[in-house]
């Protein structure tokens, strides 16, 4: 029987975790805690949307974000609420966009 674990000591959950980007914290099934953590290029790729676009979606303050140090980061939740939040707002009659 061999060991496919990697020689640093992680196991093989962690380290594809940590090479999609996507940072992964808490339980899974029970849905206690769940925190997803996108870097502004991995938001702008869900999004469809280019780099720029999604940096100075940030600078206006109107793509959910955080900041620590100098690392932008997007929680996960967030970005996927205010997907739901922007959609809502598209289909709303032109009556109440006024």
């Amino acid at each position: 029987m061999t060991n496919n674990a990697p020689a640093d000591g992680r196991d093989r959950h962690d380290e594809s975790a940590a090479s999609d980007g996507i940072e992964k914290i808490g339980m899974t099934h029970s849905g206690a805690i769940s925190l997803r953590m996108l870097n502004v290029e991995e938001a702008a790729a869900m999004l469809r949307i280019s780099r720029n676009l999604a940096y100075e979606l940030v600078r206006q303050q109107r793509l959910p974000h955080i900041r620590l140090g100098r690392r932008l980061l997007i929680p996960g939740h967030a970005l996927e609420r205010w997907v739901e939040e922007q959609s809502a707002v598209s289909r709303l009659p032109v009556d109440e966009l006024k």
